[in-house]
């Protein structure tokens, strides 16, 4: 079973920033997803950045509208960009790139995802190193594998971002397999 706790504003003027607002607590529940990846995805990138990008919020207008965008395009998601050019991360899912050494996490102003951090002290665990490295798409090319980071499924291949498409060496999803099966899930 997976929950999820939502907080929001129940009531209150919400127009006078020093009113008081009664809060509300939304639970919902979900039979469990499994956590094996499907077919690599086809992934669009899109000008897109979320406002406050560092916190989980259900504003989601716009990341869920760069979705629809990019599928109905025929692509499987949205990998998101800044105005600078930078990649920041999917619309759910933060994007981990292999140069058959490292993972790079794209530096960029993002919802550093508990997954990603999960996976990252993983990797260092088992002695694989990671970086958060400013990357742009161009910059996509001279990896080996991507993959996106989220609750469903910690390593999910991606086949491609717009015309660059990844070899997905198996060895970087061997490395993966162990790091998100060596952490310690009593201390999370």
């Amino acid at each position: 079973m997976s929950a999820r706790i939502a907080v929001f504003a129940g009531s209150g003027d919400l127009s006078v920033p020093t009113a008081d607002v009664d809060l509300a607590v939304m639970v919902s529940l979900t039979d469990p997803v499994p956590e094996t990846p499907q077919t690599p995805w086809r992934v669009r990138s899109i000008p897109y950045v979320r406002d406050s990008a560092h916190l989980k919020h259900t504003a989601t207008m716009g990341l869920t509208g760069a979705r629809r965008a990019a599928k109905s395009q025929g692509f499987d998601d949205a990998l998101f960009t800044g105005p600078d050019g930078l990649v920041i991360e999917g619309s759910i899912w933060n994007l981990g790139l292999w140069d058959g050494e490292t993972v790079t996490w794209p530096q960029a102003p993002k919802l550093p995802g508990i997954t990603e951090q999960l996976l990252t002290s993983g990797l260092h665990r088992i002695g694989v190193p990671t970086r958060p490295r400013p990357v742009v798409v161009q910059d996509l090319a001279r990896y080996q594998s991507a993959f996106a980071s989220y609750s469903w499924c910690p390593a999910q291949p991606l086949a491609s971002v717009d015309d660059i498409s990844f070899a997905n060496r198996s060895e970087v999803f061997t490395l993966l397999g162990k790091a998100w099966d060596s952490v310690r899930w009593e201390t999370v």
